[in-house]
């Protein structure tokens, strides 16, 4: 692709293949890995590792950092910082920023309290302000 500025691999479970198309947008491109249920990419999530869904709506990409990055279809719904926070951006119709059902029933799901989780929702206008909004893999 003319457009593909550069792509970068992880290799934990899985690969995620991040492409940066016209210098500003990232996108998962491809994945391996096995297929999970959507609670159980969640809980993957929570956990720092890598997985998606059977459909990739839903996926989650360990970084070299030690964070690891929620994904509804492209779009970045959540992260988990090295310390274990999982920060989540609110895309639900509750907060004003209402992108899919899909991506709602994804926000939905992340923000369902786990034993050992630590769990913060962020409102869209804020999520979308921090450098956590951005799905940078350096």
């Amino acid at each position: 692709m003319k457009n593909l500025v550069k792509t970068m691999r992880y290799n934990i479970h899985g690969s995620h293949q991040l492409s940066k198309f016209n210098g500003d947008t990232w996108g998962i491109v491809g994945f391996s890995g096995p297929c999970l249920k959507n609670a159980e990419v969640i809980a993957a999530w929570k956990n720092g590792a890598s997985a998606h869904n059977h459909r990739q709506t839903l996926s989650s990409l360990r970084c070299e950092d030690g964070s690891t990055e929620l994904f509804s279809y492209e779009l970045k719904i959540g992260e988990r910082t090295p310390a274990g926070v999982c920060i989540i951006a609110d895309y639900t119709a509750d907060s004003k920023a209402f992108q899919s059902i899909t991506t709602a029933r994804h926000v939905d799901l992340a923000k369902t309290p786990s034993e050992g989780a630590n769990i913060v929702v962020f409102h869209p206008l804020v999520w979308e302000s921090s450098p956590m909004s951005a799905a940078l893999p350096f």
